[in-house]
């Protein structure tokens, strides 16, 4: 379980770091959930 938070964690970090194509978003998304996702999606980062 702990090998699994810290694998998320890191995806978290480099999903929140820099520029991201959405195809790389994605990707991110998929390992994040373990599941494909679709080209639809799309995420919005809002600047504070």
């Amino acid at each position: 379980m702990h090998d699994a938070a810290q694998e998320a964690l890191r995806t978290v970090a480099e999903l929140n770091t820099g520029y991201r194509s959405p195809e790389e978003v994605q990707a991110l998304l998929g390992r994040l959930t373990g599941n494909p996702v679709d080209e639809s999606v799309t995420v919005v980062r809002v600047l504070p």
